[in-house]
């Protein structure tokens, strides 16, 4: 599906086998919702709520992003918005939400587009971890399924997420929003935030 549509592109691997290999720890932890399974600490993922405003018409209230390759995903409903990165061994819950740039969330009910910056910010920073996750999976005599996440870090010394790409992030933040790039990042300058003004003020942004 992600392959160019060009009679000219010629064919060659797109997608590593590293990537076919977490389908398969994907498709066992889909197995428990039909087999008896118990997931252990730490968790195989990181799950963010944040409050949201929420709009007399349903379909303002809703909304709904995934990308399958990060293996992220996001809803909104009514006053509930959720954010999950799966598959990362709860990497993104050992960062500071200060680093993560979510702590401004914290102080507000989130307008739609304040919502969409968050969903950004935590699925960019899923696409920075530089470690493939691992897993035991033991089954017990009454026939559980124990599901075991392994250290993130395992035995490197090297860090666990990639470096900052401003422009990398400021794309993926206009996927989100729908609003031109060009609109949100300002090489040398910075990229825009719906979350708090220039003095670092929570943005309170009525939904009107």
């Amino acid at each position: 599906m992600i392959t160019p549509r060009d009679p000219r592109f010629k064919r060659r691997k797109i997608l590593k086998k590293t990537f076919f290999k977490s389908l398969e720890t994907a498709y066992v932890f889909l197995n428990s919702i039909r087999i008896k399974t118990e997931f252990h600490e730490p968790y195989p993922w990181s799950i963010f709520l944040f409050k949201t405003q929420s709009h007399t018409d349903p379909q303002l209230s809703f909304d709904f992003k995934d990308n399958p390759i990060m293996f992220t995903i996001a809803v909104r409903m009514g006053d509930i918005g959720i954010v999950a990165a799966l598959q990362e061994n709860g990497a993104l819950q050992t960062i500071e939400e200060q680093a993560l740039g979510i702590t401004h969330a914290r102080a507000l009910e989130l307008h739609p587009v304040q919502f969409c910056e968050l969903v950004a910010r935590i699925f960019y920073a899923a696409s920075l971890l530089d470690r493939v996750p691992k897993y035991m999976n033991v089954s017990s005599p009454d026939d559980t399924m124990h599901i075991i996440s392994l250290p993130i870090g395992g035995l490197s010394a090297k860090p666990i997420f990639r470096d900052f790409d401003p422009e990398a992030y400021a794309r993926l933040l206009s996927w989100s929003t729908g609003i031109p790039v060009e609109q949100l990042h300002f090489p040398g300058k910075g990229i825009w935030t719906f979350l708090h003004d220039e003095t670092g003020v929570p943005k309170h942004m009525p939904f009107e």
